[in-house]
């Protein structure tokens, strides 16, 4: 949910409908889509304007999710593994998971954020086997005229916006941790590292 409230608060718009899979990670965006649809009036407005189905359904978001596994998820699912197995880490203790999370969770989110940024510019090749668009998807999403396309972008009105952001808060910036835990973990780590013979580590490194 905070990723599409993050897109509706910088672009003001949802999109026409969303299809989404069975995962209970999509119920609060499929509410927040069928409400912030429901005044629009047209033919897949409301209720209609999310639908549930299986993702294997959608071949081109698996191939998607692949070629993330590929290229950046194997080698973390293979690090914790490894992590694990050599009894560096504890998964029922809350303290080690906390540390893991305070880690690890800069550096996962600078890999998806470079994962985003080359699937955004890269170029979709042409295929007339199947009704898909081709060219760059930064293009094809900011100017969609130009490549025979239509924008599906619906306003949303300031009042709906200001109660979605009401009912379930800001949208969190990168917010990995609460400033309070940080506090607690950066000397913690630091002392750790030190301990491993990295003298020169420091807290705001």
């Amino acid at each position: 949910m905070a990723c599409a409230q993050d897109a509706i608060d910088e672009l003001h718009l949802v999109p026409r409908m969303i299809r989404g899979d069975f995962g209970t990670e999509n119920v609060l965006v499929a509410r927040a889509q069928r409400f912030l649809r429901a005044r629009h009036g047209d033919a897949v407005a409301g209720d209609a304007a999310y639908v549930d189905g299986p993702s294997t359904s959608n071949q081109k978001i698996e191939s998607w999710w692949a070629l993330l596994k590929r290229l950046h998820l194997a080698w973390w699912t293979e690090h914790f593994e490894s992590l694990l197995a050599d009894g560096w880490i504890d998964f029922g203790d809350s303290v080690i998971m906390e540390l893991l999370q305070f880690v690890h969770a800069p550096l996962l989110q600078l890999e998806l954020d470079d994962f985003r940024e080359l699937w955004n510019q890269h170029r979709i090749r042409r295929n007339n086997r199947i009704r898909l668009p081709s060219g760059i998807p930064d293009e094809l999403f900011t100017q969609p005229a130009r490549f025979g396309g239509t924008d599906f972008g619906k306003q949303i009105p300031a009042d709906a916006r200001a109660f979605l952001a009401a009912k379930f808060g800001a949208a969190p910036r990168r917010a990995f941790f609460a400033p309070e835990r940080a506090a607690v973990f950066a000397p913690l780590l630091k002392a750790c590292l030190n301990t491993l013979g990295f003298a020169a580590v420091t807290t705001e490194n």
